[in-house]
């Protein structure tokens, strides 16, 4: 039998993760968009993308786990692809 309480509290870790993720993510689009200054267009588009980072974890159920760890791997994967961008 499952304990509820563990279940529970393994959801709240990997949303706890997810969020870590995100806002890694989202300070990485940040400063992607200030090194675009000069280029209004290419800001814009970075910051289209935090906003649908901030959309993405807002939109997932906080009590569907798989959810969870499918979109903070999608986005570790994009944060991973990002590193030396910049």
């Amino acid at each position: 039998m499952t304990d509820p309480y563990r279940t529970t509290h393994e959801t709240t870790i990997a949303y706890d993760s997810l969020k870590d993720t995100a806002n890694a993510l989202q300070a990485r689009y940040i400063a992607l968009s200030r090194a675009a200054t000069g280029d209004p267009d290419q800001q814009q588009a970075w910051n289209r993308r935090i906003l649908a980072v901030r959309d993405a974890v807002s939109g997932v159920d906080p009590d569907d786990r798989e959810a969870i760890t499918a979109l903070a791997q999608n986005l570790g994967r994009r944060l991973r692809e990002l590193k030396g961008t910049g």
